[in-house]
């Protein structure tokens, strides 16, 4: 995984931030859906909700608001966060995604 950060421009310092902060927080992201490929979308109340989004970086929420009904395919980090393959700037908690069925279009 750490040549993969390097190669996309993600510190180790940052990474291993997201997953201290999801050790201590929620043990429960291990057990969300979300797999190699998958089909996800952004849940962006969610994101927009948290406390810390007013301070995140202009670039992480231009991005969100752009995301909208986009569909991404998830690139599984570590068992928490997962970065999107058609822009893998950004890390996301895997309970930030909502999971699209193989079979529909449909939530």
């Amino acid at each position: 995984m750490a040549n993969k950060r390097k190669k996309i421009g993600i510190a180790e310092k940052i990474s291993e931030y997201f997953t201290s902060i999801a050790d201590a927080e929620n043990d429960d992201l291990k057990k969300i859906d979300i797999t190699e490929g998958c089909r996800v979308m952004l849940n962006i109340p969610k994101i927009k909700s948290k406390k810390s989004y007013a301070q995140m970086n202009p670039k992480y929420k231009e991005f969100i608001d752009l995301a909208g009904n986009m569909v991404f395919t998830a690139h599984i980090e570590n068992s928490k966060i997962v970065s999107l393959k058609e822009d893998s700037r950004w890390l996301f908690w895997k309970s930030d995604l909502i999971k699209i069925n193989d079979d529909s279009t449909e939530l």
